[in-house]
């Protein structure tokens, strides 16, 4: 559009001086007459013409030129949006980029969570049943601190009527154990409450503890000997009488090792005639006897000692007691008195000096004091 109007304007230019040379000439003819004025006038008026488009063309091309410089000025103003735009538009890339990777970061995050989450939830539920567990204790123990506290209210208040309280109870308990631990509590309950052993309620108390325990071991070791009778005749199935059955004493000695059966344990233990004996050994097989008399023989047999007891008669020898024992034998010697308790094993004959047969009762237990 530009090269157009430079090309109209050259041309306008060239008739303008074309209608200049013409009019020049055409003065120089004046004097050709009337039709040389004729074409003069023709010719100016095409000069005129002329001259007026190119008084037109010119303004033309003055707003032509205002209008391309203002949208040279427009051209160059959107070229720098463009540019600006194109920077935005590679930040605006960038952010995108960006957000993608924390949208995949806050997926990954966001499965990851849920695993937690589970995991979360899991642990909340056993703390929380725990926590009702916990509660169900506290109220527990919080009943049981009430009921301490108001003991010890009452132990405060009225420490007399407590020991009488306390010396009942003695009639009540069951086995040594409990005994010891009741008595262990008043001699505290006496101490807290500055009562002295010489107190009257403190040998009062004592005086019932006592009582009560001589009851119990005496109850306690008679079924302590019932249950050592079934476990005995349990070890002495299978034994004969007249033979010496060695194993089986050798059995019985142990046990009586292993279950801290002694002397005095054997003493309390059910009693075996020695008429029902001889009759018939084994209606008391596994019961106890008792012996005092005069050692006829004694002498150690690998681990265990083995010999005679006499007793009753002149000689001292009516009635023989072979004792096996795996206890100690200190003090005790041929041809002087001892006592021993054992348990009745089985019926044994023996020969004598004169040729004749004998019975002796084996025993298996201990000495006196050993």
């Amino acid at each position: 559009m530009n090269r157009g109007i430079l090309f109209l304007i050259l041309v306008v230019q060239l008739v303008a001086v074309s209608c200049n040379k013409d009019e020049a000439s055409m003065k120089a003819k004046n004097s050709s007459g009337d039709k040389a004025t004729e074409q003069q006038s023709g010719s100016e008026q095409a000069c005129a013409g002329v001259k007026a488009e190119l008084v037109g063309a010119m303004e033309t091309q003055g707003r032509v030129s205002a209008e391309l410089e203002a949208s040279t000025l427009k051209i160059e103003a959107l070229e720098e949006q463009v540019a600006s735009s194109g920077e935005k538009l590679s930040q605006l890339q960038k952010n995108l980029h960006n957000c993608e990777e924390a949208r995949e970061k806050a997926e990954e995050n966001a499965e990851n969570s849920s695993k937690v989450s589970a995991k979360m939830r899991e642990s909340i539920t056993k703390c929380e049943k725990s926590a009702e567990t916990l509660q169900s204790k506290v109220g527990e123990l919080e009943g049981v601190l009430e009921t301490r506290d108001k003991e010890i209210a009452d132990l405060k208040a009225t420490p007399v009527q407590r020991i009488l309280e306390l010396s009942k109870k003695f009639e009540s308990v069951g086995s040594v154990a409990e005994a010891v631990n009741l008595g262990t509590a008043v001699e505290a309950f006496l101490v807290a409450h500055g009562r002295t052993p010489q107190a009257r309620e403190a040998r009062k108390l004592k005086k019932n503890l006592s009582g009560e325990l001589k009851k119990l071991r005496k109850a306690e070791a008679e079924r302590k000997a019932q249950e050592a009778i079934a476990d005995i005749r349990e070890q002495l199935k299978g034994i004969s009488d007249g033979d010496l059955s060695l194993p089986h004493l050798v059995i019985m000695s142990e046990y009586l090792e292993s279950n801290g059966l002694d002397f005095d344990s054997i003493s309390r233990m059910p009693k075996a005639d020695h008429r029902e004996a001889s009759k018939d050994p084994g209606s008391v097989r596994g019961n106890a006897m008792v012996v005092r008399g005069k050692v006829i023989q004694i002498q150690k047999d690998g681990k265990y000692f083995r010999g005679l007891i006499g007793m009753g008669g002149y000689f001292g020898t009516d009635r023989i007691y072979n004792f096996v024992t795996p206890g100690t034998t200190k003090g005790v010697f041929e041809k002087k008195k001892a006592k021993f308790a054992g348990i009745f094993s089985q019926l044994y004959e023996y020969k004598t000096r004169g040729g004749g047969s004998n019975q002796a009762f084996v025993l298996v237990g201990y000495f006196d004091k050993q």
